[in-house]
């Protein structure tokens, strides 16, 4: 049962750190079509 929940904690922080990456690829994106 622990396995599971180590498994859906490890997605859900890999979930995060990818949104996280997208949100700063975005960002940077706006940034380059301002200039």
């Amino acid at each position: 049962m622990s396995e599971v929940l180590d498994a859906v904690l490890a997605l859900r922080d890999l979930n995060e750190r990818e949104l996280e990456a997208t949100h700063k690829y975005r960002a940077l994106q706006y940034i380059k079509s301002q200039v």
